[in-house]
Parts: C-alpha cells; structure tokens; sequence
C-alpha cells in the first residue's frame, strides 16, 4: 500500500469515527500503528514497561483529541509527535528526579581533570552553582550529555534544537564550566 492510499484509509477511519462515534474506527487505527508506536517509544525511553505506557498514552491523548485533528492531512506524524511529545516529558521528569537524586545524596563527586590528568574531587553543591551560571542552552545541553548521558542525536530529538546546534552548546557549555570552575 502507497503512502496516499494509508493517508486516505486513515482518514476515511477518522471520518467514518466522528461522524458515527463508532471506536471500532479508532481500532482500526490503533491496530495500524501500535507496534511502531511502541517501538519508537522503547528507543526513545529504553525501558519496555515505560514504552508500553507511553505507547498507549499516545492513543488515548490522540483519541481524545481527534477532532481537532485536520482531515486531509496525514495522520501518522501527528500521532507520531503526540508520542515524542510524550516520551520527552517522561524523560524530563525521570532526570530531573535523577538530578535531585545526585543533589541531594552526593556531597562530593569525583571528575577527571583533563589538564593535569588526574581525579580531584570537586562537592556536588559546587558544580551545582558553577551549572546554575551557564548559559539556559548550554546548561541543557550540556546536562543532557555529560550528566544524562544522551548522545547529540537524541538531545536534538528531545529539544528540537538542530544538531549543529547541540554540538555547539555542549562544547560551548563544557568550555564555559571548565573557565567557571577554574575561577573558583
């Protein structure tokens, strides 16, 4: 099947859906893209239970709100974005409660010193306040890679920044953070 002939399958569905209230129309869709739904959620998330949640999440926002979807256009992105949309919040709350995690348990954390080659160990409430005076983008970017550990490609997913643009902040950003903790 041709992608114009899935655009008019799917919106006949949804037509036939809100002219009827008739949720076997929505089955249909659901039937159609579930498993690629869940996939894309298990690659953006990593866990197969997250995925699964967030992946029926996606339906039940999608069909709660079909009727402000625009008939005529393709379904799939839409549905698709609902989903990253989704798995971006869900990995936001999950560092952030990470992030306090480390806060809040670690009075010293252990970073290698690039210029001299050796470890020092630097408190955490310090290098708390040497991020705080990062610029925003850079700050977010740079967490994302150095403390989350997400590679430049899903940082730009999860922000929606260009990836040149990711490069730059985290360069710019561990740059910046090494001058700021020089200075102190």
């Amino acid at each position: 099947m041709n992608s114009s002939e899935i655009l008019q399958q799917d919106n006949a569905a949804i037509r036939c859906y809100l002219e009827s209230k008739d949720a076997k129309y929505l089955g249909k869709l659901y039937e159609a893209y579930k498993r690629v739904i869940f996939l894309h959620c298990l690659k953006m998330v990593g866990h197969e239970e997250d995925a699964k949640d967030l992946a029926s999440e996606t339906f039940i926002r999608a069909f709660d709100r079909i009727e402000g979807f625009k008939l005529g256009a393709p379904f799939f992105p839409w549905l698709m974005r609902i989903a990253t949309n989704l798995c971006i919040d869900h990995l936001r709350k999950k560092n952030r409660h990470k992030f306090y995690e480390f806060d809040e348990r670690h009075s010293a954390v252990a970073i290698e010193n690039e210029s001299e080659s050796k470890e020092s160990v630097i408190s955490g409430e310090r290098i708390i306040e040497i991020l705080k005076k990062l610029k925003p983008l850079q700050k977010r970017c740079f967490c994302l890679f150095y403390i989350h550990s997400f590679t430049y490609k899903q940082i730009a997913e999860m922000t929606g920044y260009p990836l040149g643009k990711v490069r730059s902040y985290i360069q710019n950003g561990k740059r910046n953070f090494k001058l700021l903790m020089e200075k102190q």
